[in-house]
């Protein structure tokens, strides 16, 4: 992105730094520059000068003067309409400009809100100039843009790519009942206490002591193993 394009599209990116710039490809402009300069102003002055079919008799000057003028009118029109049919990256969003002569659309979207891009070439010669259309898909049903005939498109999903990655929102922790947070903190308590005072699973990793404790039937003894021992002990001693 050159000097110039940051200076005259930061007014399109409100209070956010703007990072890129994607135009269309400049053969997009270039054909209408040729075909318009070749039969528009080469053809009928080669035509007046050399008086083929006897033009000069019938044109005169002032109507070839305003023929060029138009023409030129016409180019500068169509080079601005290229000039400003971009896409504006942002540290925040991506900003959608359309211009033409008598109204101007932008559309301001959150990288997060981007769901899908996708490159479309139009044939070989496309390939070898790097020219291509981009189309990105929002989560609104239905919503796309397209920028047309893109100058190094891979490099346009690259850049996106990278800043949606960065501007991800977290995904939602899911719902639970009371019963499954219930569940987790019994689980919990039981693992902290076969940790402590079950030597003889150590064999078995946590969850599985968990889960054969919790599948027994009856009530699960959480008494430190040291007051479990003592107890059988003094009900032996009364036993004799």
């Amino acid at each position: 992105m050159n000097a110039f394009d940051a200076w005259f599209f930061a007014k399109y990116a409100g209070e956010e730094e703007v990072q890129e710039v994607y135009h269309r490809h400049t053969f997009s402009i270039l054909d209408d520059i040729i075909v318009w300069t070749f039969f528009g102003v080469l053809v009928p002055f080669y035509c007046y000068y050399a008086d083929l079919f006897h033009f000069a008799s019938y044109v005169r000057p002032e109507i070839l003067a305003y023929l060029f003028s138009g023409v030129y009118v016409f180019l500068m029109y169509r080079i601005f309409d290229w000039y400003n049919d971009v896409w504006i990256l942002t540290s925040g969003w991506l900003v959608d400009l359309d211009w033409s002569l008598f109204s101007r659309r932008t559309q301001h979207i959150e990288y997060h809100d981007i769901s899908g891009l996708e490159v479309m070439e139009g044939g070989m010669f496309d390939s070898l100039i790097g020219r291509a259309d981009v189309i990105l898909r929002t989560h609104a049903e239905g919503a796309e843009f397209e920028l047309s005939g893109a100058t190094t498109p891979y490099g346009v999903i690259e850049w996106i790519q990278q800043a949606v990655d960065e501007n991800r929102l977290p995904e939602p922790e899911p719902e639970t009942t009371p019963y499954e947070r219930l569940l987790a903190t019994l689980e919990d308590v039981v693992r902290e206490h076969l940790e402590k005072n079950a030597p003889s699973q150590e064999s078995k990793t946590d969850d599985e002591a968990v889960s054969v404790a919790l599948s027994k039937r009856g009530t699960i003894d959480l008494r430190r193993r040291d007051a479990r021992t003592d107890g059988d002990e003094d009900a032996f001693s009364d036993g004799i």
